[in-house]
């Protein structure tokens, strides 16, 4: 069984300040067995990450959160940066390749990244046909209702669920767990996932994490 965060920053994006090397240490501690690295529009934080961590009972996911016109997208499985595709030309590239696509925080509507901001109900479902799992509990939705749509969404169409610290700050993770019934692999985790055996626990993080990754931004 794996334990998996598959949605965590590092210094690498504007909004956080987690040292990869402090985040490996923090991980072990906690039982993860592999972390999902998706900076915003980046991933050099994933590649360091990866390039650095010696522990073969930990896992780096490479991955990147990819800000489109339509909404943000989770993209892992590649070393080639993203961000210069619009939405569906990503829909399309990641089908065409084969990697492992999430839809992060779909109904967080208060996220200008947020495809619920973007796109009706409908063609949300339309769109999540083509991607392999939702975030179903990402911890820093600022209401329960946000996750608890995700996981109905999720439901109504078939897709499995992940969950999310959305971490910025290393304070934030250990927040949420998905537990993968995988061998330890990162294609082995993803097959898992599409197929459905998985399950997420977590909770949400205060609201003072968004001001302090505010703070950073700000900073840098």
């Amino acid at each position: 069984m794996q334990v998996v965060d598959f949605h965590v920053h590092t210094k690498y994006s504007k909004d956080s300040n987690i040292e990869p090397k402090e985040l490996i240490k923090k991980a072990r501690k906690l039982g993860y067995t592999a972390l999902g690295i998706t900076d915003h529009n980046e991933v050099r934080g994933a590649l360091y990450t990866k390039k650095i961590n010696r522990y073969k009972e930990l896992l780096i996911l490479v991955g990147q959160e990819i800000k489109t016109e339509k909404g943000e997208l989770i993209v892992f499985g590649t070393s080639e940066n993203l961000s210069n595709k619009n939405f569906f030309e990503l829909l399309d590239y990641v089908r065409d390749n084969n990697l492992f696509l999430v839809i992060p925080h779909p109904f967080d509507w208060i996220r200008a990244s947020a495809l619920s901001r973007h796109l009706s109900y409908e063609e949300i479902r339309k769109c999540a046909e083509k991607v392999d799992a939702i975030e179903c509990i990402n911890s820093r939705a600022l209401f329960d209702w946000f996750n608890n749509k995700a996981r109905d969404f999720a439901r109504a169409i078939g897709k499995p669920c992940v969950a999310g610290s959305d971490s910025h700050l290393l304070e934030e993770f250990g927040a949420v767990k998905t537990y993968v019934d995988a061998e330890h692999s990162e294609e082995d985790i993803y097959e898992a996932v599409r197929n459905g055996l998985c399950r997420i626990e977590g909770k949400r993080n205060l609201f003072l994490v968004h001001f302090k990754s505010f703070l950073i931004r700000l900073t840098k």
